[in-house]
């Protein structure tokens, strides 16, 4: 156990079969709704943001192709990672 101290289950297995118990099997997907909905913005907004300034950042710089691509993956991970 990371923190030490007793908690509530045994282990995460233990956690699963009890939510499992209360709920049945949609009680372990509640949740995955919205966390779809999270996701399909970020990674559009991360694709978006990284396609821009992967065509933009060599011009401005004066950088290689290789250098640009990991400028723009590291902006766009930072700037998508800031907004959501």
């Amino acid at each position: 156990r990371a923190g030490g101290g007793a908690g509530r289950f045994a282990g995460m297995v233990d956690c699963a079969r009890a939510i499992y118990r209360s709920g049945g099997i949609a009680a372990l997907y509640r949740g995955t709704g919205i966390t779809a909905v999270r996701d399909t913005f970020s990674t559009g907004l991360y694709f978006c943001a990284f396609e821009y300034l992967e065509a933009k950042l060599p011009g401005m710089l004066r950088a290689s192709d290789h250098t640009a691509t990991l400028l723009a993956g590291g902006a766009a991970g930072t700037l998508t990672w800031f907004l959501s």
